[in-house]
């Protein structure tokens, strides 16, 4: 992403999805090592990664040296795994992950200005900004589809209501995580808008579902401060890209 001519350069799509967690950082040596683009020297790196194991904490009881203490009252914490964070400042809280030492290891050392981020970071501060001045009263709901699981963000007026991490086999799966998030949230399908992006299009059966039960929906769109000229629709890429 060209920051100076506010245009995207260059887009590519790698599958990682049958690759087991020794073999990631090889994954990724191979796939730097044969793009041309990803053996330049940058300014600055920022990686998105896609970590499943995540706490929110408020600003106000962040403290870094209890970081293994804030992980242990939700998960088990492994001996390759490292946790990172990001602040979130428009939503006044730190969103906690972690990563395989390996990758961050190798990451670093070939990137050395490289930053991490939890999937949902960027676009839990790009909605909450984005609703901060808005005078609707109802909640927009973000939902980042990928192949195993799902993303469900929801904000209001500049305010993060809601974020996790939903994981599913089957379009009933997602369907029900959906319903059941949208009555525990008391959200009405009619009044709610919602922002698909992801593995998604409109002929996947997830779309379907949620076409037949939430009315208000549409895909997702790359931020208008830069210009995206490719042929990949705008939604699949919008949550690495607004």
């Amino acid at each position: 992403k060209d920051i100076i001519r506010k245009q995207i350069v260059a887009i590519k799509n790698g599958d990682f999805s049958e690759s087991t967690r020794p073999n990631y950082v090889d994954k990724i040596k191979d796939v730097i090592k044969s793009d041309i683009y990803l053996n330049k020297s940058y300014k600055s790196v920022d990686l998105i990664f896609r970590a499943e194991k995540f706490t929110l904490v408020p600003s106000e009881l962040f403290d870094k040296s209890f970081l293994k203490s804030y992980f242990k009252f939700n998960y088990e914490f492994s001996d390759d795994e490292e946790i990172h964070f990001n602040k979130l400042k428009s939503a006044n809280a730190y969103n906690l992950f972690v990563m395989p030492a390996s990758i961050t290891t190798f990451l670093v050392n070939k990137f050395p200005e490289v930053k991490f981020y939890q999937q949902g970071s960027p676009i839990i501060e790009y909605l909450v900004e984005k609703t901060k001045n808005s005078n609707s009263e109802a909640p927009t709901v973000f939902l980042n589809i990928y192949k195993d699981c799902f993303d469900f963000i929801s904000v209001c007026k500049g305010k993060l209501l809601f974020y996790n991490i939903f994981k599913y086999q089957t379009a009933e799966d997602y369907l029900y995580y959906l319903l059941n998030v949208m009555k525990s949230l008391k959200y009405e399908p009619g009044k709610t808008d919602i922002k698909l992006s992801g593995d998604i299009d409109e002929n996947s059966e997830l779309y379907l579902k949620t076409y037949k039960y939430f009315p208000n929906y549409s895909f997702a769109k790359i931020t208008e401060d830069f210009n995206f000229n490719f042929e990949v629709p705008e939604h699949k890429l919008a949550n690495i890209l607004i």
